[in-house]
């Protein structure tokens, strides 16, 4: 009997728009986290997230979620078979928004030469980091239980991608995939209502971005820090750009 297929939820808090903002730290930043949930897991990840007085389930960015509450959450997810990535970008850095600027221009006058329709360059971005995100929980995975994913579900927030992108990047991930000789099964855009389990993802986002930017969620962020230091958790700090768009290089 074949087991059921493991999906990966990809969920994230800021925007991949790379400006030039110097020093300022309020408003810059974007995190996207990749989770990777075994279907066997589901209806345990589902009856452990955090909800409200309404029974309501929590995003990072509700009222009601407090650092502890938050904490609590990402010890239990830790304590499954729940593999966590994380990605990172600094969307102030002078250094990322020229590197963001290259990679659009050569986006653009690779499609023009092929006749391919044009990407917005924060689509863009948004598809290389998700993309680093998926590899890095992939990968991550391969290494802590010695078996690489051949095949798996992805589910992303709807709120991310217009509908009219979202045909696009159906098309771009299943050949970015096919390198890693991994096959992409369906590629799905959910809200967090319709998919609960994406709230993974966005507490463990929102809540490193959090952190990063205002400094006031520390008892979760050190839970997410110290999985980070001990390899429980993939983390990236900036990214590659894939060899489809331009020669390689760290941001």
């Amino acid at each position: 009997m074949l087991s059921p297929p493991n999906t990966i939820y990809v969920d994230e808090c800021g925007t991949p728009s790379f400006t030039d903002v110097g020093n300022s730290c309020k408003d810059r930043g974007y995190v996207v986290a990749a989770s990777l949930i075994p279907e066997l897991e589901r209806s345990n990840i589902l009856e452990i997230l955090p909800r409200d007085t309404n029974g309501s389930a929590l995003k990072a960015s509700s009222r009601e979620m407090s650092p502890t509450i938050a904490a609590e959450f990402i010890k239990r997810v830790l304590n499954t078979s729940v593999e966590i990535a994380l990605v990172l970008l600094d969307t102030g850095s002078k250094q990322n928004h020229k590197l963001a600027s290259q990679v659009a221009e050569l986006s653009k006058r690779g499609r023009q030469a092929s006749g391919a329709p044009q990407i917005n360059p924060r689509v863009l971005m948004y598809l290389i980091t998700v993309n680093h995100a998926i590899v890095q929980v992939w990968s991550h995975s391969a290494i802590r239980h010695r078996q690489e994913l051949t095949f798996f579900n992805v589910v992303m927030d709807s709120f991310s991608v217009s509908t009219n992108d979202r045909g696009l990047l159906q098309k771009e991930f299943p050949s970015i995939f096919a390198e890693q000789k991994v096959s992409v099964g369906s590629i799905r855009w959910e809200s967090e209502d319709q998919e609960p389990l994406l709230l993974v993802s966005d507490i463990f986002a929102g809540i490193c971005r959090r952190q990063l930017t205002h400094q006031d969620v520390g008892e979760a962020y050190s839970v997410i820090h110290a999985a980070m230091e001990s390899g429980r958790i993939g983390f990236q700090d900036g990214i590659e750009v894939p060899t489809s768009y331009g020669e390689s290089s760290e941001a």
